[in-house]
């Protein structure tokens, strides 16, 4: 069982590495002329959709994986739920922890344009609100984003479970190894 914890740690450790490259590689493309709002509200649609995709692919192959190789060495496999417990507690930490030493030690330049340009739109509409602004900016992109992070992450990590389990059947692994 210890054995399937560290699979799963290693392929959620690969989604976030994989989500947070392709996000912020994302992010630096939309401030490099300046936010206009159309980009700015994309930065936390944009944010879920690529964790999305990510976990989808990344996690669905390996678990599928993790699955077959319980089969063949007629292991007990992990349950799906633990599987799925797993991925969003290894993800959210791992992306959380690896989104602050990146915005702390490298650059938090993301974060400093999406809160500006939040801050630029609320002046507008509600200036009694500008005072959050200031905890908003001492956040990384990930958690800025949280809650759609969080839905994503959710979500994905939902279908890639039960995709992974469904293309691993113990009948299908056994079919395949009679032939």
């Amino acid at each position: 069982m210890k054995k399937k914890i560290i699979e799963i740690l290693e392929f959620s450790a690969l989604s976030s590495l994989i989500f947070l490259i392709l996000n912020y590689l994302l992010n630096y493309k939309l401030i490099s002329n300046g936010l206009s709002n159309i980009e700015l509200a994309l930065m936390s649609i944009t944010s879920a959709i690529i964790m999305f995709i990510v976990i989808i692919i990344v996690n669905t192959f390996f678990i599928r994986r993790m699955r077959i190789n319980s089969f063949e060495e007629k292991e007990n496999s992990v349950k799906w739920y633990s599987t799925f417990g797993l991925t969003i507690l290894f993800v959210f930490a791992i992306c959380t922890a690896l989104d602050y030493l990146y915005f702390y030690l490298i650059d938090n330049s993301i974060s400093l344009e999406y809160a500006y340009g939040l801050e630029s739109l609320l002046e507008r509409s509600s200036p009694e609100k500008l005072e959050s602004i200031g905890l908003f900016l001492k956040l990384p992109p990930f958690l800025q984003n949280y809650v759609t992070n969080t839905i994503s992450l959710i979500v994905s990590s939902l279908f890639s479970t039960i995709i992974g389990y469904a293309l691993s059947k113990a009948k299908t692994v056994y079919d395949k190894t009679l032939t």
